[in-house]
């Protein structure tokens, strides 16, 4: 929490605000709030408006833009989540402000890492879609070798002198499939990773 006055100067800082901007209570005490409270876009690095600016100018609760970072007196840069509101005297004029912010470090590197959990899942499914298309492929291929031949076969559509290369082919084709009933299902059980590249 921090507390200014009408002139933006600070007239009070909690511990977990002295904590955060590495100001104590007693050094903050009548500096401009943009000094204590140095705020800028993550993304850019540039200077955001003070929230306590435009809770003064409009007599409303005003929230940071998300993605907004505080700059410590150290240097260091702590992701907040804020808003500030105006304090109103007795006759509902504006004596000053309240500042409540927090630091989302943890909140975002939660949000990170599900983005990052988000991504890896989306690759596991393009590369499982891309084997299981390659798998139909490979599958597809000896079975239409097999089951043209043996359809000629049986319908007499093969000449005898025809009919050594078909059942060669039949057979060349049923190893193919068995090796692949091996290579997808028997290894992966063993825990090898089967590939059909």
């Amino acid at each position: 929490v921090a507390i200014t006055d009408v002139t933006e100067r600070i007239t009070f800082l909690n511990v977990v605000a002295e904590g955060l901007t590495g100001w104590s209570d007693g050094d903050a005490r009548g500096r401009p709030a943009n000094e204590v409270l140095r705020l800028v876009s993550e993304d850019t690095r540039q200077p955001v408006e003070n929230p306590i600016t435009l809770a003064l100018r409009t007599g409303q609760i005003v929230k940071l833009p998300s993605r907004t970072l505080l700059l410590g007196r150290s240097g260091r840069a702590i992701p907040l989540d804020d808003s500030a509101a105006p304090i109103k005297n007795e006759q509902g004029g504006i004596a000053g402000c309240v500042m409540v912010f927090r630091d989302v470090t943890e909140q975002r590197k939660t949000e990170e890492a599900y983005r990052d959990a988000e991504q890896e899942a989306r690759e596991a499914n393009r590369i499982k879609d891309d084997f299981l298309a390659t798998l139909s492929h490979e599958l597809r291929t000896p079975l239409t070798a097999i089951l043209g031949w043996s359809s000629m076969l049986a319908g007499g559509g093969v000449k005898p002198d025809a009919s050594t290369r078909a059942l060669e082919t039949i057979i060349r084709n049923a190893r193919h499939l068995a090796q692949l009933v091996v290579l997808v299902f028997v290894l992966p059980i063993a825990g090898v990773r089967p590939s059909l590249a």
